[in-house]
């Protein structure tokens, strides 16, 4: 994958970040790097979700690391009875990520790219630490929300050989959340 490729894959993922995140009732601020973050880890509860993904150019996965609380704060079907369990705000934080990476595929979809998804993956964790691939991370940032941060990682690799990027969207159709299609 050429560097320019790198800069535009890692300008989609931040776009796709800024798009699903707010319109989950998360709050972000400017990106960061996160070995910043490192030095002054929360010691709070953090929900991470996985999800890979594969098309013919392009495959990796999607990490998302946020606080417990930041991810409870923001699930959005809160019961009169009840607060919201633990494994509700699992399944909220996996659909967070199923949104993010859904975002990020109509972005690259838009640049000609297609790629499949896998189910998220979420677990519990306390000072989670990411380990980056040496070739293949794109998107490695945190964003401020609250009084932390979440972080995405963002893992793809492609072949060497081949260009990522394919036509134009003039020449694809790319549907918007919501849109119907009737065959």
């Amino acid at each position: 994958m050429h560097a320019s490729e790198i800069l535009d894959l890692r300008a989609l993922v931040e776009d796709a970040v800024r798009q699903a995140l707010p319109s989950c009732g998360i709050p972000i601020g400017e990106p960061f790097d996160p070995d910043d973050a490192f030095d002054t880890l929360d010691t709070t509860e953090q929900l991470v979700a996985f999800m890979g993904f594969t098309g013919p150019v392009l495959r990796g996965t999607l990490a998302l690391v946020a606080p417990l609380d930041i991810m409870r704060g923001s699930y959005p079907l809160l019961l009169k009875d009840r607060a919201c369990s633990v494994f509700d705000v699992f399944d909220w934080t996996g659909e967070v990520a199923n949104h993010l990476l859904a975002k990020a595929k109509s972005n690259l979809a838009s640049r000609g790219v297609t790629i499949e998804a896998s189910t998220p993956r979420v677990m519990l964790a306390q000072q989670p630490r990411v380990t980056r691939s040496v070739q293949g991370t794109i998107c490695s940032t945190c964003f401020a929300s609250g009084y932390s941060w979440i972080k995405v990682w963002f893992d793809a690799i492609a072949p060497d050989d081949q260009p990522v990027f394919g036509s134009s969207l003039a020449e694809h159709v790319v549907l918007s959340a919501g849109d119907a299609v009737i065959f």
